[in-house]
């Protein structure tokens, strides 16, 4: 069970134009360039193999407007301005890319 005393974590996916999506991670905090970069460096090797792009795939610069996301392929890494309560709440906890880790 969630309080209100526990941090706010926010969704970030890796998300395909043709509607595939994957849940990369949940990072604590305010949503910023810094914890993304973070979370691809961390899961890097692991988005390349599940997306199933080339092995010199890389991950183009981090723009944070309106929420912060890079592209990778055709893929888009990035917050999705949901938090981890909500998707709890609505009972949408979606498979992840690889195990989930709060940052």
């Amino acid at each position: 069970m969630m309080t209100y005393d526990e941090p706010t974590y926010y969704e970030i996916t890796a998300a395909h134009p043709d509607g595939r999506r994957y849940l990369v991670c949940y990072a604590n905090g305010s949503p910023s360039g810094v914890r993304l970069r973070r979370c691809i460096c961390e899961r890097g090797r692991a988005i390349i193999d599940t997306l199933g792009l080339p092995e010199d795939a890389a991950f183009g610069k981090i723009t944070v407007k309106p929420w912060p996301h890079t592209y990778i392929g055709d893929w888009r890494i990035g917050y999705t301005a949901r938090t981890k309560r909500q998707i709890i709440m609505g009972n949408e906890l979606r498979h992840p890319l690889v195990r989930v880790r709060e940052n």
